[in-house]
């Protein structure tokens, strides 16, 4: 049995996939608990309980166009939950996504997914992900202190093994957006090369 969350369809607001059509499966429980977390992951009695063949079903009863080719599989942290049957199941008629803080590796299970992205939320020398398609930095990072992480900079992550990175603006709400968009483009301008701005469009869009 899997603890889940919700499972949903919208567009992915984030990233390299920006834009695109998918089924979302919101997994229960994490190993962070970061003050600024935007999400709903903790588990309660309200969370669903399935196993991957009623997984796979919900999913093929409530495609209304029968058109949605990616599943992403995030949190919380979904690598706490997510096993090999239930990525077999899901391989055979989807594409496999993966949100992930990067804080646990993937092993034997990082060949079923055809894009990883991962937001760490610790400094580069605790990640354990082994390797990813699109990293992307919050900035600025804030410690509980208010103060800016610097081990959080993204040129501290500049060797990581990724295909694009990403900077994103921090969503809190103690601080004006275009506050915190201006740092984070600054930073961007610094770094030039590879590195590009990702913003939540789900949020600028009001969809989940």
């Amino acid at each position: 049995m899997y603890r889940i969350k919700k499972i949903f369809q919208s567009i992915q607001g984030e990233g390299e996939l920006v834009g695109t059509w998918c089924w979302f499966i919101r997994f229960a429980g994490c190993n962070r608990n970061c003050l600024f977390c935007d999400t709903d992951h903790k588990p309660s009695n309200k969370d669903l309980k399935l196993t991957a063949e009623e997984i796979d079903t919900f999913l093929k009863n409530n495609d209304e166009h029968e058109n949605t080719k990616w599943i992403v599989l995030t949190g919380g942290e979904p690598i706490l939950t997510i096993d090999k049957p239930l990525l077999e199941r899901l391989k055979k008629n989807y594409k496999l996504a993966l949100e992930t803080n990067g804080t646990m590796p993937l092993g034997e299970l990082l060949d079923y997914f055809d894009h990883i992205t991962m937001s760490p939320k610790v400094p580069s020398d605790q990640i354990k992900l082994e390797k990813c398609h699109s990293l992307k930095i919050l900035y600025p990072f804030p410690v509980e202190t208010g103060m800016i992480d610097q081990r959080m900079d993204p040129v501290q992550w500049k060797d990581y093994p990724a295909d694009f990175k990403f900077i994103q603006p921090l969503d809190v709400p103690t601080i004006p957006k275009k506050d915190m968009a201006e740092i984070a483009i600054t930073k961007l301008s610094q770094l030039g090369g590879d590195w590009r701005l990702s913003v939540q469009l789900h949020k600028f869009l009001g969809v989940e």
